[in-house]
């Protein structure tokens, strides 16, 4: 019998060494549990905005979330760990958060800084507010 403790986990990814080991936490976990992985990744419109006008830098953008996206599938396929990718735009924690909302999913597994690299006294700000606003067990992986 597999105790199925989490049906659905949250990772969302930025490509940076903290959500590539949360990624594959996630997945070792959703094979454990026999869950699935929704892989997320937030273009943020701070940094959108930055970029208006230039249509390669946005698309730029696009294409390196989709590659932080597929990154995670090849991973999940390899465990035969069902998997979902979903792009969005927006406020990092607020898309996360919200995401994490829409698909009542039962776990968020997410990397303690991101691309910025700022090191802060505990969790990056990201991380920081999903774990402050979210409804739903966040684990966070340093």
């Amino acid at each position: 019998m597999v105790l199925r403790l989490y049906k659905s986990i949250l990772v969302p990814v930025d490509g940076s060494e903290y959500s590539s080991k949360a990624a594959k936490h996630a997945v070792e976990l959703a094979s454990s549990f026999k869950s699935k992985v929704i892989a997320l990744h937030v273009i943020d419109v701070r940094v959108k905005r930055v970029y208006e006008g230039s249509e390669k830098a946005l698309a730029q953008l696009r294409k390196f979330g989709e590659a932080y996206l597929q990154d995670v599938a090849n991973m999940a396929n390899r465990a035969k760990v069902p998997v979902e990718t979903v792009l969005r735009e927006g406020l990092p924690p607020e898309a996360i958060v919200k995401e994490a909302e829409d698909r009542g999913v039962d776990v968020i597994i997410m990397g303690t800084r991101g691309l910025s690299g700022a090191k802060r006294v505990v969790l990056g700000s990201t991380a920081e507010q999903v774990v402050e606003w979210a409804t739903c067990p966040v684990l966070v992986v340093k």
